[in-house]
C-alpha cells in the first residue's frame, strides 16, 4: 500500500514526466527548429552540415529523398539571403542618393529665394506662391510633402520665367526630376527589402520543417542507436558560439605569442579575427610552433574546432599565435 506523502510525490513526478513528454511531442509536430535564436544563416549552415554527414552515412541509399529535399530548400533559402543582402546594399545606396538629391533641391531653394526676393518683395503674393509657409517648411517636410511642394515650385518658376529667367526654371525642373527619380528608386528598394524578408521567412520555415522531417526519418532507421545523434547532427551550429574568454592582442610582425594555457576538450572551438595574416596552432611546449598550423586570413572571422590540430588535448596545451604579416596584427581570440 502506498501512503499519502509518497503517493503524492509519485503522482507529481508522473505529471511532470507526462507534461515534459507532451511538450516534446508538441515540439515535434510544430517543428523542432522554429527557434528565434536560430537565424536563417545558421539554419543553412546546419542543413548543409547535415547533408554532408548524411551523404557520408547513407546505407542502402535510405536517405536519398531527404538529402535531395534538404539541398533544394537550403539552396532556396541561401539564394534569398543573397538577394536580401544585395537589396539592403542597394537600399543603403538609394538612401544616400535620395538624401543628396533632396539636399541639392534645398540648396537651390535657398539660392532661389534671393532671386525671388530681388524681383518680388518678401511676403508679396508672388513670393508666397513659391514659399506659402516660408522656406523652412521645405526643410521640415517629409519626402512625399517635399515632392508635392517642389512640383508647385517648379510650376511657379515656369510661370514667372520671364523675370526669373529660363535658366532658373530649367534648373528647378532638373533638380526636382532628380529628386523624384531617386525617391521613387528608394521606395522600390524598400519594397524589395520587405519582399525579401517575407520570402526569407517562408523559406526558413520550410527548411526548418524539412530538418524536423530529417530527424524523424533518421531516428526511424536508428532506433536504439544513441550514437547516431553524433553521426548525423551538430546542433551547436544552430546557435551563436558562447565564449568564456576573450583576448585582444597586439602582435608585431613575425612574432609568436601564447595568450593562454587551457584544458581544452575535443569539442571546443576557437574564434579568431586578425588584421594581418596569422598562423595558429596548439603546442605542448610553450616556446614552439607545432605542426598542423592553420592560417587565418586578414579581417576574416574564423572558427576552428580544436580537434583539427591533432594534439593531445588532455595535456593542457598552449594556444600559439604567430603574425606572418608585414605589419602589427590586432588579434581577437575567443575561447
Amino acid at each position: 500500500m502506498i501512503y499519502g506523502g509518497r503517493f503524492r510525490l509519485l503522482y507529481k513526478t508522473f505529471l511532470i514526466n507526462y507534461k515534459n513528454m507532451k511538450t516534446t511531442l508538441e515540439r515535434i509536430f510544430e517543428g523542432l527548429f522554429n527557434n528565434e535564436r536560430t537565424t536563417s544563416e545558421r539554419l543553412v549552415k546546419y542543413a548543409d552540415d547535415q547533408i554532408s554527414k548524411t551523404e557520408a552515412n547513407n546505407p542502402a541509399a535510405v536517405y536519398d529523398v531527404i538529402i535531395t529535399e534538404t539541398k533544394t530548400k537550403s539552396t532556396t533559402l541561401q539564394t534569398i539571403l543573397n538577394t536580401a543582402q544585395n537589396s539592403q546594399a542597394t537600399g543603403k545606396g538609394g538612401t544616400v542618393e535620395k538624401n543628396q538629391a533632396r539636399k541639392d533641391c534645398e540648396l537651390f531653394l535657398s539660392r532661389g529665394e534671393g532671386l525671388i526676393k530681388y524681383h518680388y518683395a518678401e511676403g508679396s503674393p508672388i513670393y508666397i506662391e513659391f514659399y506659402p509657409n516660408g522656406i523652412s517648411a521645405f526643410i521640415r517636410a517629409s519626402d512625399p510633402e517635399f515632392k508635392t511642394m517642389m512640383n508647385v515650385f517648379v510650376e511657379k518658376a515656369n510661370d514667372y520665367k520671364v523675370k526669373l529667367g529660363n535658366d532658373f526654371a530649367a534648373e528647378a525642373t532638373a533638380k526636382n526630376q532628380a529628386f523624384i527619380a531617386s525617391a521613387d528608386d528608394h521606395t522600390n528598394d524598400n519594397t524589395n527589402i520587405s519582399t525579401s524578408r517575407s520570402n526569407e521567412q517562408i523559406a526558413h520555415d520550410e527548411l526548418a520543417l524539412q530538418l524536423t522531417k530529417n530527424v524523424l526519418t533518421i531516428a526511424l532507421q536508428n532506433l536504439g542507436n544513441v550514437n547516431a545523434v553524433k553521426t548525423y547532427f551538430n546542433t551547436s551550429l544552430l546557435y551563436a558560439a558562447y565564449h568564456q574568454q576573450t583576448f585582444n592582442l597586439s602582435l608585431p610582425s613575425n612574432q609568436v605569442q601564447t595568450p593562454v594555457e587551457k584544458h581544452f576538450t575535443a569539442n571546443a572551438e576557437i574564434t579568431i579575427t586578425a588584421s594581418q595574416i596569422v598562423e595558429i596552432s596548439l603546442s605542448n611546449t610553450k616556446d614552439l610552433m607545432q605542426k598542423n598550423k592553420i592560417t587565418i586570413n586578414p579581417n576574416e572571422q574564423t572558427t576552428i574546432k580544436l580537434v583539427d590540430f591533432n594534439v593531445e588535448l588532455n595535456t593542457h596545451p598552449f594556444l600559439v599565435i604567430k603574425n606572418i604579416g608585414s605589419d602589427i596584427a590586432a588579434v581577437k581570440v575567443e575561447l
